[in-house]
């Protein structure tokens, strides 16, 4: 043997060692038969909870936004028919004041007429 494959043959028992190092750290905390830990120290089963939860919470944004949208197309629709109604009052409110402009003003023509 030389000096390269004895350096490669203690490079491998090196990291072998250190896997069996990990293995025995190894905790069984969550319902899988194994946790891998990742870079960020939570565990698979964390993070697929947390992937979970997100889905669900987009759901939950989507189905507000939509309720969200529906009450605000109630809204505009319901500010519509306000302003129409109430420009057909003001239509018959001003129909309604000219007839009595025109009836004040016969009442003074007939009231004001000289019966000599």
């Amino acid at each position: 043997m030389d000096i390269k494959e004895t350096a490669v043959d203690l490079n491998s028992n090196r990291m072998a060692e250190s896997f069996s190092d990990f293995q025995k750290d190894f905790k069984l905390d969550g319902p899988t038969s194994h946790t891998i830990l990742n870079t960020s120290g939570f565990s698979v089963y964390d993070v697929n909870q947390i992937r979970i939860q997100n889905k669900q919470l987009k759901l939950d944004l989507q189905a507000e936004q939509e309720t969200v949208a529906q009450l605000r197309k109630r809204l505009n629709a319901a500010e519509k028919q306000k302003l129409e109604v109430t420009s057909q009052c003001n239509k018959e409110i001003a129909s309604l004041e000219n007839q009595l402009a025109k009836q004040r003003a016969l009442e003074t023509i007939v009231f004001h007429i000289p019966l000599s």
